[in-house]
């Protein structure tokens, strides 16, 4: 396949994301702090809420029963009022909303440098999925791969196929999972009385059937080893396709034609 050169025949290049990600992250991390904090925050006040009502009662107590009985409700009470920890996530709530609107943003503002770095290359035609936070381009008029996400801490890669990708494969990777349905059903049987009654007393015999139900899912990944020069370690690039066992081998493909 034909490739358009890096400049000073490089194998690769590196550039910065925009100021722009930098923000929408910082954004983020203090979002994802402050969540964290109010939960801490929250969970320490219901605790010296139930320490204190707690202390309360086994002082109460203490006058009208013996030490052990007074200690023994005490504590039984602590554990009652562990529940409230159940509500800590309404009491924040605004603070888990902010954290849900920065990562959406952080998302947003993730895709849209992609696309803007992608577009002012100006190298003719590209493709580009996106799997989880990884993205990855083929330029198939320049013949050059493209890679954003992880293992380049957002920096965005572009790399010449022929002289940085090493291997490209797809690893499938079966999960079993097994559900157990029991069902039982009672009978009864006729007893015949000495009158003209038939009576239907007793259970009867009970009859259990177990069914085992089994289920084999499978999922791929599309593994991509590159080495960026000779003698450096290699790093492999992951990139989950879930169910979707042809789309990781399309993309393979796709992969394998640029070297």
């Amino acid at each position: 396949m034909n490739s358009t050169p890096l400049a000073n025949n490089a194998t690769h290049l590196v550039v910065q994301s925009s100021p722009a990600l930098a923000q929408a992250r910082s954004e983020y991390m203090a979002a994802s702090q402050a969540h964290t904090q109010a939960l801490a925050l929250w969970h320490k006040r219901i605790i010296y809420a139930q320490c204190l009502v707690a202390g309360l009662l086994f002082i109460r107590w203490l006058w009208g029963h013996s030490l052990l009985g007074a200690a023994f409700m005490s504590l039984l009470v602590l554990c009652v009022l562990t529940v409230f920890h159940v509500f800590v996530g309404l009491l924040t709530r605004a603070d888990k909303k902010r954290l849900v609107a920065a990562q959406s943003h952080l998302a947003k503002v993730r895709k849209n440098e992609v696309e803007s770095y992608l577009t002012g290359l100006n190298q003719g035609r590209y493709q580009w999925i996106q799997r989880g936070g990884d993205y990855l381009a083929l330029l198939a008029d320049a013949g050059l791969l493209y890679y954003f996400g992880s293992v380049s801490k957002d920096q965005h890669v572009l790399l010449e196929p022929q002289r940085t990708v090493l291997q490209v494969s797809v690893a499938a990777e079966q999960h079993v999972s097994e559900r157990t349905i029991t069902k039982t059903t009672h009978g009864r049987r006729p007893i015949f009385m000495p009158s003209q009654h038939i009576g239907m007393l007793g259970k009867g015999k009970s009859k259990t059937e177990t069914t085992t139900q089994t289920s084999v899912t499978t999922t791929y990944t599309l593994d991509i080893q590159i080495q960026l020069a000779s003698g450096q370690q290699p790093v492999w690039i992951t990139l989950p396709f879930g169910l979707d066992g042809k789309g990781a081998d399309n993309w393979k493909t796709l992969v394998s034609q640029l070297k």
